[in-house]
């Protein structure tokens, strides 16, 4: 009715129809060639609203949700923003009438995780939650032996630090153990996520041997104090990154290369003797660097895991029980192929006692080091043992005395880590009186009973948050990102900016692609200025002498520039 066009249509029915009556047949505008555009013709029908549904979720995006009805039927005229409308309704359908804290702790109850979670100081206010799955937990006492951690953070509106605890399987595949939402970077916060941890464990000779994180001091401060009888160790990643952007930062590019080849062999020695001789060649190059040989580390990890930045903890939740279902269904597929499946190279008198009992990954390390045989032989000095110290897996010299005597490796020279190929529960004994709730609800009814009207209460709400999650009072953190509606383009981006911080070696990285641009736009001398924009650089002169008088007087020996950018 926006352009007032009086052409009018009336219909009544007719029987088993429709009978339609043209009131006044002309327009006052031109006639569209197609229906694009018209919300009443893109509505969604029943099936294909459920197909929206269903897509939403498994977390696929609008666009190719839209992509994807177009394909099934090339008439269809339903909109992005139909789309986007249909996908919020479903999920505050999902919702009803619960606040999200309820949701979630259903969500964790329906599916059977172990959850523990904490508030702020006189308040309903969560401040750190655990949880976990009970099948990861079997996976986490069958292969205990390397934990790695991973903080990672701007991975929900409420700026929680996300700390993901990963397990290795004996088919090398990786698998999330448990997942930790964390207030703060503190050591007694990171000192109580270890505790809930340390209870999934069915035996305290089952914790694991190694933990490897990054330079995060309070998560390493708070490993020494929970697993006292671990071995720490650094991640190589970090360790290589950050050795990459110090080297970047502070070594000439036609230098960088050699660098970087003495880093690599010194990082993938051997033996400690070889290493002590790869270090000292490495010092020997930047002897003339002082600065280089300070690394720390960087955190980068669970940056695509979830699907955004600004989602809440239900979300959170979908995305990681979602992950952990595929995850789970690639190491059962690694463990039956390794039972099953035996690889034609692999498949001669020699490996005859490990088929089907240890994993496929197993025998191709036991091949990689086979070769090395035709290099050190039997002598256990050219040898190293590096594999039967690292991997408890015979070692060059040892399978080149199997070769002299002609006799297959036994079963017995493997680590057990390595014959772990099936999903199992640790077998426990169990003592049914010891974990009975008879005599803690006898003694719950004995006190409510002796409690008065307020005491019984507040001790039923107790009760009730555990056995009914729906009902729970626990409330989500204060929001703390600054939503983008409504900004005006001239305002800055960090203002309202959602996405994660970049770690300092990708600094390094972009700082040394864009020396590298402006180099290759740059035209000799005599010759015309470059047709390429390179970009107005911000002017420091004038700047520093027009501001200076804006700051204290005690910072002014400080201050070396001042950069005005607007």
């Amino acid at each position: 009715m926006k352009l007032r066009c009086p052409f009018r249509v009336r219909s009544v029915p007719s029987g088993t129809g429709w009978k339609v009556m043209v009131k006044y047949g002309m327009h006052n505008h031109r006639l569209v060639k197609d229906m694009l555009g018209y919300d009443i013709l893109g509505r969604l029908k029943d099936d294909e609203r459920k197909f929206v549904n269903d897509m939403t979720k498994y977390n696929m995006a609008p666009r190719y949700i839209a992509s994807a009805m177009r394909d099934k039927d090339p008439e269809n005229l339903t909109s992005i923003t139909q789309i986007y409308r249909a996908r919020s309704t479903y999920r505050l359908g999902k919702r009803g009438a619960l606040t999200e804290m309820q949701i979630l702790l259903s969500l964790i109850h329906q599916e059977k995780y172990m959850c523990w979670s904490r508030n702020k100081e006189n308040s309903d206010i969560v401040a750190d939650i655990f949880w976990t799955h009970p099948d990861y937990v079997k996976l986490l006492n069958m292969l205990p032996l390397v934990l790695i951690f991973y903080c990672t953070y701007k991975t929900n509106r409420y700026r929680l630090s996300l700390l993901e605890i990963i397990g290795v399987t004996s088919t090398k595949l990786t698998f999330s153990a448990a997942f930790a939402y964390l207030e703060h970077d503190r050591e007694e916060i990171f000192t109580w996520a270890l505790e809930r941890l340390k209870e999934l464990f069915y035996y305290e000779k089952l914790l694991p041997d190694v933990m490897v994180t990054d330079q995060e001091l309070a998560l390493m401060n708070a490993i020494e104090s929970v697993f006292q009888n671990a071995s720490h160790l650094m991640c190589t990643f970090h360790i290589l990154k950050n050795v990459s952007m110090k080297c970047k930062e502070y070594v000439k590019s036609e230098r960088q290369e050699h660098v970087m080849d003495k880093r690599n062999n010194m990082m993938y020695s051997n033996t400690e003797d070889e290493f002590d001789v790869h270090l000292n060649h490495l010092e020997s190059v930047c002897g003339d660097i002082p600065s280089f040989v300070k690394v720390n580390s960087a955190h980068w990890r669970l940056k695509n895991m979830l699907t955004t930045s600004r989602g809440d903890l239900c979300a959170s939740w979908e995305d990681m029980n979602t992950m952990l279902g595929l995850q789970l269904g690639s190491i059962r597929v690694s463990f039956k192929k390794s039972i099953v499946n035996i690889e034609h190279q692999y498949n001669t008198p020699f490996y005859s006692k490990l088929h089907n009992f240890v994993s496929r990954q197993c025998i191709q390390i036991i091949r990689k080091e086979l070769e090395r045989v035709k290099f050190v032989g039997a002598s256990k000095q050219r040898c190293g043992c590096y594999i039967r110290r690292t991997h408890e897996l015979p070692c060059a010299c040892q399978l080149g005395g199997y070769q002299i005597l002609s006799i297959p490796i036994h079963l017995e020279f493997i680590h057990v880590f390595w014959t772990k190929l099936q999903i199992s529960e640790y077998k426990v004994s169990h003592d049914e009186s010891k974990w009975d709730l008879e005599e803690e609800c006898e003694e719950l009814k004995r006190q409510f009973s002796t409690m008065d009207i307020v005491g019984q209460r507040a001790l039923k709400k107790k009760v009730c948050d555990i056995a009914y999650p729906s009902t729970s009072s626990m409330c989500p953190p204060p929001v703390k990102y600054k939503p983008k509606k409504g900004v005006k383009k001239s305002r800055k981006r960090e203002e309202s900016d959602v996405h994660r911080d970049p770690s300092q070696w990708e600094y390094a990285d972009a700082s040394q692609e864009s020396q590298t641009t402006k180099r290759s736009c740059t035209q000799p001398s005599g010759s015309q200025s470059s047709a390429i924009p390179i970009g107005k650089q911000p002017s420091t002169k004038s700047a520093k002498g027009k501001y200076l008088s804006q700051f204290p007087s005690f910072f002014h020996p400080f201050i070396n520039v001042i950069v005005d950018v607007e």
